[in-house]
């Protein structure tokens, strides 16, 4: 009993490597074994789908959105993620439905993303930012967080903002193309990728020009009282 046991792991293990080769290579044919008892590999593996999962929508469940240890009294701290369910590409539309609801005094740290839904990064090629910027006729290239409901607030009300902090990703993205940019009939089409020095604020433009850095919010508005979208 001792010897068979023995002799099924051997040949499971054998099974193993050659199940392996036959996965990356697809050039081997093995048996999957257990004691006596063999189940022929399959010489051809099923294919792969072509396409990737898609992204979940909907609001996000506010209960799990708390900061609570940074929470004090009846003010409360906020996380608001970027994903598709909370950001608008290229367009104000102030009928989506808020993703967060906060009461005056409270804070949120806002996740922000690059142009064109966070695609704008280094890397990305010339036909590529020609895509982004045709996709869609009349939108824009900017990505938005939010909107943001304020517990109260009413149409004709002041909203106070005020910045605490703001993180910078750690590079950034210059680009000029036919469909985009200033100036494209009289600049080149090229993309320029920079690191951003978050710890000494600045940021190389060359090897001999250093650019100090003084990041704010790109877009940052109040929805209109009406339901149209603008």
């Amino acid at each position: 009993m001792k010897a068979h046991a023995t002799r099924s792991r051997v040949i499971a293990g054998v099974a193993a490597i050659a199940a392996f080769t036959t996965i990356f290579a697809g050039a081997a044919s093995a048996a999957v074994c257990e004691v006596e008892v063999c189940t022929p590999w399959p010489t051809k593996l099923p294919a792969y789908p072509t396409t990737t999962l898609e992204y979940l929508s909907g609001p996000l469940a506010q209960q799990n959105m708390e900061a609570k240890p940074y929470s004090t009294g009846k003010n409360k701290m906020w996380l608001l993620p970027a994903t598709p369910a909370t950001t608008q590409w290229g367009v104000f539309d102030n009928t989506v439905t808020p993703a967060l609801h906060i009461n005056s005094g409270d804070t949120v740290a806002i996740e922000t993303l690059r142009a064109g839904n966070g695609q704008v990064a280094p890397g990305i090629s010339i036909e590529q930012l020609i895509t982004i910027n045709t996709a869609v006729p009349g939108r824009g290239p900017h990505t938005v967080t939010g909107p943001i409901y304020v517990n109260g607030a009413e149409p004709g009300d002041v909203v106070a903002v005020h910045i605490n902090k703001i993180r910078m990703l750690s590079n950034a993205t210059n680009n000029s193309s036919p469909t985009g940019g200033l100036f494209p009939d009289i600049f080149p089409s090229r993309v320029d990728s920079y690191y951003l020095d978050n710890d000494k604020m600045e940021a190389k433009f060359t090897k001999n020009i250093v650019i100090p850095l003084a990041p704010f919010p790109g877009i940052l508005a109040v929805g209109r009282p009406n339901a149209d979208s603008t």
